[in-house]
């Protein structure tokens, strides 16, 4: 297990809550883009899943099939809570720009909780 990458995860978990509860507008909304690809990359890398180029490459494509499943209007105000918690119901376009930026902040991450014990053959 890397438990860099743990706390990394448990240190976004927390500021993902915090925005989620104080923060609001674009702030609230882009800033937890970001920090959600951040959290899954780091959950997936404190157990050595993939290499850290497949780990954010997947997270990425998650994304943006979350806001396909948005644009096409698959989570309407109808649904269940935890549809519109973990996947949302209002497609942005900027939404995806900001996934491209949390690539970037997950590759730096993973340089800082690379702990020498993960693949490296990408």
């Amino acid at each position: 297990m890397n438990k860099r990458a743990l706390v990394c995860a448990a240190v976004t978990l927390v500021a993902g809550l915090a925005l989620f509860r104080w923060g609001s507008g674009p702030v609230r909304s882009s800033g937890g883009d970001v920090l959600i690809v951040v959290l899954i990359t780091a959950l997936f890398a404190s157990v050595r899943l993939w290499t850290p180029r497949i780990r954010i490459a997947v997270v990425l494509v998650l994304g943006v099939l979350a806001e396909c499943i948005q644009l096409l209007g698959l989570v309407d105000r109808d649904s269940h809570w935890l549809w519109h918690l973990t996947l949302g119901s209002t497609f942005d376009p900027w939404d995806i720009a900001f996934y491209g930026l949390s690539g970037v902040v997950a590759l730096g991450a993973e340089w800082a909780w690379d702990d020498g014990a993960s693949s490296r053959a990408d």
